[in-house]
């Protein structure tokens, strides 16, 4: 199966590790067949926020996968200030999860989208809103990337373990390492 290595900034990676963002919209899509395994790096934050995996107790809130609702007991990602939380729990600057990569989506933005339905539905997916989706596409043509089968890193991954020596810009392929 290809491997690839997406850079997602934290506000996002956190939407995908609660399960409320199953879409991540990009200007390029992979060329390569189908399925393939896509891990996630939640880049390093440029104004002091981090991504904190936080344990609740039983009374306390957590995202029910179901019904993307929350419920009792769990555990949930948030964004939190540096000094809120202990270093070993943030995540920025490591690979956090992984997923599959079934399907692409193309999104042709430039003579307005007469689809409704669709638009709709890769807006609430992805967690952005028309005005936020056409200043990244600029009128180009997007792409969808549909994340199914999300696995979360009990323990977080360095770059070096999938063969790389710094982050990719957007998202790259990834070497096959010994540890496969």
């Amino acid at each position: 199966m290809n491997r690839i290595v997406i850079s997602i900034r934290p506000n996002w990676a956190v939407d995908i590790l609660n399960g409320k963002k199953t879409i991540e919209i990009r200007k390029t899509m992979p060329r390569c067949e189908l399925p393939a395994e896509v891990y996630i790096y939640a880049t390093k934050s440029t104004y002091g926020y981090m991504i904190g995996h936080v344990m609740f107790s039983n009374d306390d809130l957590t995202l029910d996968p179901d019904t993307k609702k929350y419920k009792f007991g769990d555990s949930c990602y948030i964004m939190c200030a540096k000094n809120d939380y202990s270093e070993d729990n943030f995540l920025n600057g490591k690979i956090v999860a992984k997923f599959t990569l079934n399907k692409v989506s193309e999104i042709k933005i430039s003579d307005g989208c007469n689809d409704y339905d669709n638009l709709f539905y890769i807006l609430k997916l992805s967690c952005l809103n028309n005005d936020q989706l056409n200043a990244y596409g600029k009128g180009n043509t997007l792409y969808a990337w549909h994340i199914d089968s999300l696995k979360i890193f009990d323990k977080p991954k360095k770059l070096s373990e999938l063969g790389l020596k710094r982050a990719p810009q957007s998202w790259c392929y990834a070497k096959e390492t010994e540890n496969d």
